[in-house]
């Protein structure tokens, strides 16, 4: 839904860009449109698309019956319960009966009220306070005690009744346990002072990133007879495709994408993740929603303070900054400030492409090379009993793989192999179409026809599928919301953010299947009615995304300018330089102080009409709760119409 919702943006953008920079240049009419744009990408488009969002998360639940499911009853199964006394926690002495009717519930048999031996090993074996049930003896044991009446099966009444008399099964159904007095003074404390810690890492790396990037574009020209080599000098004032300044200036935002797209989320998912586990969370929501939001907020704050310092700090108040700087790092570490040297359209350029190039290399080439050598080693070792038809079996082969597997009367099973596999070779009937039964069904990708296609595997093939990696749900979430966050906040000076989004995600899309099927251990299913925390990230990056296009319209292109005065701020319609002209339009800095405070009280003005007049519910699911509650009235009039019939 997302990627469809970029396609009209995706096309304006690219409609304006091949309008006023090649067809029709203007730089002044093309500055007031970016403006504009931008401007409505982040107070109209995103605000819809939340919206939307909730419509189909209301569709989806309404179908799924998931309305009124209550996530937060999941218990946190990593939860330390101490020596589970009342010393270290506080377990309430009576139970939740509807959290424990949901916890029944999810281990019963398909279509009925009760539990079977099977369903409650699985329950003994989920369920935090009851590891000592370890063995089958132990679990039949506990299993006749309560099934009363001897019927083999648990139904709810006696579920409630062993919950309530036995504090091993009250810990997980009880009322939530609470953490120790200590926990709260000593422990939160110290995760959120190394977590202020954390910040100022991510401040001074990307600090240094940024010094790297405006040395880059400051560093003189070379002179006709001059000795300096690259990178103490270059050819061109800028950095144009091919020159040496973008080569050295593609190498930092190489080197920033990767540090942000790689180690830095993996450190910041490293710490967080830590802290996690040290808040001892009672319910596993409370802990994903935990670390969702701090885990989204380092990283948002990694992602953009870079972009933040270059075009609200640097681009007006460069010759400030560097004089400053120069008092602090002497002359020969700072150099001259140049005006118009640095220009935002051109700066956020290489940033994203590369970072979402990297993703495509970590998410979808890197993990496709690797399955095609594994697969690859897979099919050139061990019996014929790979998806090939018998036809094409080697009797030997498979007679010996037979006797490597099946003991005892290994010899007689391997001569029996071969004698019926060389039997149905030489039927030209059943050699093409029979397979060897040693072999599972399971789904793979058919490379002929393009499609995922039914396929046979050996037990190989399946214990290295069981050996590959977990579906990474967050990381799924994080690059578009990273990704949404870049579309509000820099559409304002750069019209194709959002068509590289859209390219980036149809690639996206395609590999996550293969990755979903093939590359990755399939997902544990679990019942929720969202995506949790994740919404209020997206709500963040929406009113985020109204300071930064408001920012980036008056303080770091020349939006402001083309507006209000571009003849004496120097504007021209060749010049499609992209930096603000501070002091130019008069009246000190109050105007341009007073348009921004206009601006940002319009955005966030606009971004709430809109988000309240698009409907949270869509018009089919409240179409159909109201053909429900009409049927049911209707109902009960004949009911009652039927019953006082004279």
């Amino acid at each position: 839904m997302y990627t469809e919702f970029l396609k009209p943006i995706a096309l304006l953008g690219v409609f304006f860009w091949i309008i006023f920079r090649l067809v029709v240049p203007s730089a002044i009419v093309y500055f007031r449109i970016l403006a504009l744009y931008g401007f409505l990408v982040a107070t109209v488009w995103g605000p819809m698309v939340l919206r939307y969002w909730h419509q189909k998360t209301g569709e989806l639940n309404f179908k799924w019956k998931l309305a009124n499911w209550q996530d937060e009853l999941d218990p946190n199964p990593d939860f330390d319960w101490g020596d589970k006394n009342e010393n270290s926690r506080k377990v309430a002495n009576r139970i939740d009966e509807l959290q424990a009717r949901q916890t029944f519930f999810r281990y019963c048999v398909v279509g009925q009220e009760v539990v079977d031996r099977t369903g409650f090993e699985e329950m003994c074996h989920r369920l935090p306070g009851l590891e000592h049930l370890d063995t089958p003896e132990k679990r039949d044991a506990q299993f006749a005690s309560i099934d009363s009446n001897s019927s083999g099966l648990i139904d709810i009444e006696e579920f409630l009744k062993w919950a309530r008399e036995n504090k091993e099964i009250n810990y997980v159904l009880g009322i939530r346990p609470q953490n120790p007095p200590w926990r709260k003074w000593w422990h939160s404390p110290l995760a959120y002072f190394e977590l202020f810690l954390l910040t100022l890492f991510l401040a001074a790396s990307i600090l240094m990133f940024l010094y790297w990037y405006v040395s880059a574009m400051l560093i003189p020209v070379c002179g006709e007879n001059d000795s300096r080599s690259w990178p103490n000098c270059f050819g061109t004032a800028g950095a144009g495709l091919g020159t040496g300044r973008w080569l050295y200036v593609f190498l930092q935002g190489l080197t920033l994408g990767i540090f942000l797209d790689t180690l830095l989320e993996a450190f910041v998912r490293w710490v967080v993740s830590k802290h996690s586990d040290v808040q001892n969370f009672t319910t596993l929501k409370a802990k994903e929603d935990y670390y969702t939001g701090h885990l989204f907020g380092y990283l948002y704050l990694g992602w953009f303070l870079w972009y933040a310092l270059l075009g609200f700090v640097y681009v007006p108040f460069g010759s400030w900054i560097q004089a400053a700087q120069k008092l602090i790092l002497g002359d020969n570490w700072v150099n001259e400030w140049v005006p118009g040297a640095i220009s935002m359209d051109t700066a956020m350029v290489t940033p994203l492409i590369v970072t979402q190039a990297l993703n495509l290399l970590l998410d979808t080439l890197i993990p496709y090379i690797e399955r095609k050598f594994s697969d690859a080693e897979l099919e050139t070792t061990g019996p014929d009993t790979l998806g090939k038809p018998i036809a094409e079996a080697d009797p030997d082969a498979d007679s010996k793989h037979k006797v490597e597997t099946d003991s005892p009367n290994s010899s007689l099973v391997g001569d029996a192999t071969r004698q019926v596999v060389s039997s149905l070779q030489l039927d030209s009937t059943l050699a093409p179409t029979v397979y060897l039964t040693s072999t599972i069904p399971t789904w793979g990708w058919d490379k002929a026809a393009s499609k995922m296609a039914r396929r046979w595997k050996s037990a190989t093939h399946i214990v290295d599928e069981g050996n590959r990696g977990d579906w990474a749900f967050f990381s799924q979430m994080l690059d578009p919301a990273i990704q949404f966050s870049y579309c509000v906040n820099f559409s304002a000076i750069w019209p194709m953010t959002a068509l590289c989004a859209y390219i980036n995600n149809y690639f996206e899309i395609k590999s996550d299947l293969l990755t979903l099927f093939i590359g990755s251990r399939r997902p544990a299913p679990r019942k929720v009615n969202g995506i949790g925390a994740w919404v209020s990230c997206l709500h963040f990056s929406v009113i985020a995304g109204v300071f930064f296009a408001v920012g980036m319209i008056t303080v770091a292109s020349s939006g402001l300018e083309a507006f209000v005065a571009p003849e004496s701020c120097g504007l021209t319609d060749h010049d499609f330089t992209m930096t603000p002209s501070i002091g130019c339009m008069g009246g000190s800095s109050h105007y341009r102080l007073a348009s921004i405070l206009v601006l940002e009280h319009l955005g966030l003005f606009m971004t709430f009409v809109v988000y309240r007049t698009v409907s949270k519910a869509s018009v089919q699911v409240e179409e159909t709760k109201l053909k429900t509650s009409m049927k049911m009235k209707r109902q009960f009039e004949r009911h009652w119409a039927e019953t006082f019939r004279p």
